[in-house]
């Protein structure tokens, strides 16, 4: 009777082994599921960069237009104590962003944390161009990002050695975390869905101890906008960033402006 039962025990233990496995979809799947999420719309995305430091938060508003990974445009501008401080305007094409310094173009290779153009890529060939691009592996197990059960993808990593990673939901295959080499971290979270586009409500953005959060106040399609928004010659004004009001945050802004954006 005992070895009966042991027996089913084992056989369970197997199906749901077997079962739990099945749900582990080929990397080219998972990606080409991930890619249908960001729609094939332009999109206006309005959002408040807040910084916290010594009690006090700073806030930024910028708002985004998102024709995918490759072409994207920002406007920062701060409020409150940050009026004066915080005026931004770049375009993104490609791998490089182009800003106005004077009545002189600037450009500039965007940095290897810039992470607001993973949240458009819309083909499966992007997806493994980035994968490779920023070294993670094409492993994909289930683990666990945001309280969610996730297609985790990348070589596992080891204590005192995290590996670059991402983790896409294995239900809605939205975008839901994501380890660079440099060992920053940037989490998305109650989404909004919209004319087929899926898009956080929330980033969180982490690294060397420090964390800044991102509220998304809007996403709309950008209906009258077309692909000469993009181009470095529809820049509106000279970009400037003077960090010194932020007071205790002072460093934090800075460092946020020139390594994730």
């Amino acid at each position: 009777m005992k070895t009966f039962a042991m027996t089913a025990v084992l056989t369970l233990v197997q199906l749901f082994s077997i079962s739990s496995q099945a749900y582990i979809l080929p990397l080219q799947n998972v990606l080409q599921k991930a890619a249908a999420t960001a729609g094939n719309s332009i999109l206006s995305v309005e959002q408040d960069v807040q910084f916290r430091e010594g009690g006090k938060v700073y806030t930024v508003k910028e708002t985004w237009l998102i024709e995918g990974d490759r072409n994207l445009r920002l406007t920062a501008k701060g409020v409150g104590e940050l009026k004066d401080s915080v005026n931004l305007n770049f375009v993104y094409n490609n791998k490089n962003r182009t800003r106005l310094a004077g009545k002189n173009k600037t450009t500039q290779a965007a940095g290897p944390d810039f992470f607001e153009k993973y949240l458009a890529i819309k083909s499966k060939d992007s997806y493994y161009a980035y994968l490779k691009e920023l070294g993670i592996g094409e492993n994909v197990r289930l683990s666990r990002a945001g309280g969610l059960i996730c297609f985790g993808i990348g070589n596992e990593s080891n204590p005192g050695d995290l590996q670059p990673h991402m983790w896409i939901d294995q239900n809605s295959f939205r975008l839901i975390k994501m380890r660079f080499a440099g060992g920053a971290e940037t989490e998305f979270g109650g989404h909004i869905e919209k004319d087929g586009v899926h898009y956080p409500r929330q980033k969180t953005i982490t690294w060397d101890g420090k964390t800044v959060t991102i509220n998304v106040n809007k996403v709309s399609i950008a209906k009258n906008t077309n692909i000469k928004s993009f181009y470095p010659d529809s820049l509106e004004f000279s970009s400037s960033l003077i960090p010194g009001a932020a007071g205790p945050a002072a460093g934090l802004l800075e460092e946020f402006y020139q390594r994730f954006r």
